[in-house]
């Protein structure tokens, strides 16, 4: 985080903090819920009187509408923090844009710069918006492992070899993901850099019929922005397919050991729903990695156009 990031943390530190807090906040009231209902499914098998029972649901609702609400407050306020910050690096660029020497003024163009405005800060606003779940990702994953492993003991190392099993290609997918975002904005620069400098000598265009050599040419950029466009959703596609389906892969492989490892170990309702319910919050940090591949991928391109400029 160098360069412009710098004084917008330093200006913005404090909201940034705040909103950290309440998502970690949410992000532990998730486990709650799993917590409850192994004791809920014990209540319904033993003699407890009812008013234990009625305490467990009321806990259970009370902890998911409490996350509900604070979840809600996080993603206003983490926009609205984001938006400002865009503001700010579009007021930055704008400001520079007017104090461009001569020789800057030949190396950026004006498609150039308005696609700093325009692509480059929308990229860094929708990263910070996600910022917080690189943290917090890893903690719901390794808070959730920790649980399954009260749950099903060494059996858990079953799906957490398919969780590694995963990184490796997640990096590789990572870094091709970040290449062709590089070259994409390059063909964007092209496109805005040609469609400037036709608006600006449409006269001389129209004069000489040129219509048709400049718009094959346009065409001609378009097509190349289109094939990096294509293959970047393709390996989108490819890392969404894989981390969609990796929590039922690793609760198979989770469930399989834990039967295959001791014959006498007994897949009852406790460990089986309780193990279903953290099996579907881990769930949602591990859909959520393949996103911040993408942003990050997109957010650290960004920021080097923009603090280069």
């Amino acid at each position: 985080m160098i360069g412009i990031m710098t004084p917008l943390f330093r200006t913005f530190w404090s909201e940034l903090t705040l909103v950290a807090l309440v998502k970690l906040v949410s992000s532990v009231l998730t486990f709650v819920s799993p917590l409850i209902l192994d004791l809920l499914i014990a209540f319904v098998s033993s003699n407890d009187p009812l008013w234990r029972g009625l305490l467990f649901a009321f806990t259970m609702f009370f902890s998911a509408m409490l996350e509900s609400i604070l979840n809600g407050q996080y993603d206003y306020r983490i926009y609205v923090i984001s938006m400002r910050m865009r503001s700010a690096m579009i007021n930055a660029i704008y400001k520079k844009a007017l104090v461009l020497s001569s020789v800057a003024r030949g190396q950026y163009t004006t498609g150039e710069i308005v696609n700093l405005m325009s692509v480059d800060t929308q990229r860094v606003m929708d990263y910070i918006q996600v910022f917080n779940l690189i943290w917090i990702t890893p903690l719901q994953i390794g808070l959730a492992i920790w649980l399954l492993w009260g749950q099903l003991g060494i059996a858990t190392l079953g799906g957490l070899g398919v969780m590694i099993i995963l990184i490796p290609v997640n990096g590789a997918v990572t870094a091709y993901i970040r290449k062709c975002q590089v070259q994409l904005m390059k063909h964007k620069d092209r496109r805005l850099k040609l469609m400037n400098e036709m608006l600006g000598g449409i006269k001389v265009l129209k004069l000489y019929a040129w219509e048709k050599s400049f718009q094959e040419r346009v065409h001609a950029i378009r097509e190349d922005e289109m094939k990096s466009l294509k293959v970047q959703a393709y390996f989108g596609a490819a890392i969404i397919f894989a981390f969609t389906t990796a929590p039922f892969l690793v609760a198979l492989a989770s469930f399989a050991v834990f039967i295959a490892i001791d014959p006498a170990n007994v897949l009852d309702a406790n460990k089986a729903f309780v193990s279903l319910s953290l099996f579907n919050i881990l769930r949602v940090p591990m859909a959520f990695l393949p996103m911040l591949i993408t942003f990050t991928a997109m957010f650290f391109v960004s920021l080097g156009r923009i603090n280069k400029y």
